[in-house]
């Protein structure tokens, strides 16, 4: 009970403070209460009562217009710089070959004498490419551009300044599409920024943006079709042995939850 009554008073305090040091800070029965400054409270409290705002909450950086919004429905969003990102994930294994250009299904690791772990493993001298399908998840802000990548791993060490090519193939459509002509995006770089390719290391190397801009609803959908570019495109492939895929990823931007409805954000 001691608690209670300290909070209570805290809360008085604090109330009086916004009146008295915030300029144009409002605070009524009915009206609303801007604090336009940090707002602490320390210690435990026992303070079991809900915390009802009857409207819309907004945290965070509202002015610089960074901020969590809680609607009037209960809904959360989140808004310009407030926003959050994560993967979309296609494991090697939800993967398909086309019967005329697949990868080696071999072994990578084994402890010895087990069977061992597999991987798929892309030839030096030619294209090889596996294809998959993905949705994006109502959580994506919708418009937003989506930045696939691969985690892969070299055979074997390579020679100073030798590079992997990768390619990703994509048809981006939203529902109601007709869908466009498909988006050829690649790659020869890796996150670590290794000149010298380092057997079994795990790499992770960028393809690039998808742009997004013509997506404006939920569950869109990429079809799509992931290769090495051995011969092709960049022509700057010139590592001289396989290169194993881990998976496919995308990273994509958060603003919500999920959708509102089912069918529209």
């Amino acid at each position: 009970m001691k608690n209670r009554y300290a909070l209570f008073a805290t809360i008085l305090i604090l109330a009086a403070w916004v009146i008295a040091a915030s300029p144009g800070a409002q605070f009524g029965q009915f009206g609303s209460v801007f604090v336009q400054h940090d707002l602490r409270v320390d210690g435990a409290s026992d303070f079991n009562s809900a915390v009802e705002i009857d409207g819309v909450a907004k945290i965070g950086d509202v002015a610089g217009g960074n901020y969590t919004q809680i609607g009037s429905d209960g809904t959360l969003t989140l808004v310009g710089e407030a926003t959050v990102f994560d993967d979309i994930r296609v494991p090697v294994s939800s993967t398909r070959a086309g019967g005329t250009k697949d990868p080696d299904f071999a072994v990578w690791k084994t402890d010895g004498s087990s069977q061992g772990v597999f991987v798929q493993w892309f030839d030096k001298a030619a294209e090889e490419e596996l294809y998959f399908s993905m949705q994006l998840p109502h959580s994506w802000k919708t418009g937003t551009d989506i930045e696939p990548h691969v985690h892969w791993i070299p055979k074997a060490d390579g020679s100073a300044g030798a590079v992997v090519n990768w390619g990703l193939e994509c048809n981006w459509t939203a529902i109601g599409s007709t869908g466009i002509t498909t988006t050829i995006i690649y790659s020869s770089t890796n996150h670590a920024g290794d000149t010298t390719l380092v057997a079994d290391k795990h790499y992770l190397s960028d393809l690039g943006m998808m742009d997004g801009s013509a997506i404006t609803g939920v569950s869109s959908m990429a079809v799509c079709r992931v290769f090495r570019d051995a011969t092709g495109a960049l022509a700057t492939d010139d590592y001289d042995n396989d290169a194993g895929l881990l998976e496919i990823d995308f990273h994509y931007e958060i603003d919500a939850i999920g959708s509102g409805t089912e069918y529209e954000k």
